[in-house]
């Protein structure tokens, strides 16, 4: 092709080849299982410990993702009928073979403080909060031992309402969560 040389050749070769490495949660959100997100596939990965093959024989053996923090019917269902398409099923099991599958990090029981308040808790967080984006958010909640939730439901322990908060704050105040600034979040957390 006109432009299209060696370098670009082997740039492109090299991408091919680097994309093979991967994570369960790319892997999963790749798949375009609907409603499967970034928070869906985080807490799938710690509930079947980063195993692919361990959450596709949760589905076949009927397991109830209804359980997990955030995971409704609808969730639910959406998981069930994707892997009941026979073309999805053979897309998950043929792309696996030309992947690297990370295995997650194990830092997440061994350096989390069991003492720290939001140990074991759901957190869900709404608005702006400087100078973190939502998924470095997510991460911080994570490794306080906590799970980041989505949406306020009545298993959220605690919202964290940032600037521009929408209906996640009203629906916290309905069911009498408990509403924390982030000044008051990175307090409690110890976080500079």
């Amino acid at each position: 092709m006109d432009g299209f040389g060696e370098k670009s050749w082997q740039r492109l070769w090299d991408a091919i080849q680097q994309s093979r490495n991967t994570t369960f949660e790319r892997y999963v959100i790749a798949m375009d299982i609907p409603m499967v997100g970034n928070t869906a596939s985080r807490a799938l990965c710690r509930e079947f410990h980063g195993s692919l093959d361990e959450f596709r024989d949760a589905v076949y053996g009927g397991y109830d993702f209804r359980q997990l923090p955030d995971f409704g019917e609808t969730l639910h269902n959406n998981i069930q009928e994707w892997f009941n398409e026979e073309e999805n099923f053979c897309i998950w099991e043929e792309l696996q073979m030309m992947m690297n599958i990370q295995k997650p990090a194990e830092t997440d029981n061994q350096t989390v403080n069991p003492d720290n308040p939001f140990s074991g808790k759901t957190i869900v967080v709404t608005g702006k909060v400087e100078p973190y984006t939502r998924d470095e958010m997510n991460s911080l909640i994570a490794s306080l031992g906590a799970v980041a939730g989505s949406s306020v439901t009545r298993k959220t322990d605690y919202l964290v309402c940032g600037e521009k908060a929408g209906s996640k704050l009203s629906k916290a105040r309905e069911l009498g969560i408990t509403v924390l600034t982030p000044e008051e979040f990175f307090r409690m957390a110890n976080v500079a």
